[in-house]
């Protein structure tokens, strides 16, 4: 008979995927972990909140998951608290973390689709190269849609701004660099 790999039970019923998704359950349960460290750095906003609401059903969800499609639906949570995490903390050393937890994720759902079978070096490798293959596209999208605030924050003051400020002056810097004066502070 035909097993789908999505269908195979894990660790704690027997059957014969049990000991091939301990891989991405792991890897699950570090992005839990990276994503609730951005949380509790986030403060005490409403949406941050919800998020983690959001995080500790991820957690439980991961602890009594059962098949490789529980984790596939886990990993889809995971998206979605990683993307609040980006509109509450848009800050580049932040962001540099949600890229990790970011490919994590997707590392996780490249060795549950293989059914557990890959090694995690090659997946990992090719999570990233996944990830490169998208950076021409993120780049674009950030120099022509608009950016907003914070959605809490949009009270009509103000328009979205382009990735390109409208106030370049080519000669502005040179001429910061010959004045002799002292630095406004």
């Amino acid at each position: 008979s035909d097993v789908c790999s999505s269908d195979l039970p894990l660790p704690g019923n027997p059957g014969p995927g049990a000991t091939a998704m301990n891989g991405p359950r792991r890897l699950h349960g570090l992005v839990i972990a990276l994503l609730a460290i951005q949380l509790l750095a986030s403060g005490q906003q409403p949406l941050a909140w919800g998020a983690g609401l959001l995080l500790l059903l991820a957690g439980l969800k991961l602890r009594e998951s059962r098949s490789a499609a529980e984790l596939q639906r886990l990993a889809l949570t995971e998206w979605v608290v990683l993307g609040l995490v980006a509109a509450l903390q848009p800050q580049l050393a932040t962001s540099l973390l949600q890229g990790l937890s970011a490919l994590l994720v997707l590392t996780a759902v490249l060795l549950v689709e293989s059914g557990g079978r890959r090694a995690l070096v090659p997946t990992l490798r090719r999570s990233l190269q996944l990830s490169l293959a998208a950076l021409p596209v993120l780049v674009l999208l950030f120099l022509l849609l608009p950016r907003l605030g914070p959605l809490w924050s949009l009270g009509g003051r103000g328009l979205g701004r382009t990735g390109i400020s409208g106030l370049l002056d080519p000669g502005g810097i040179s001429a910061l660099v010959r004045e002799i004066g002292r630095a406004h502070v």
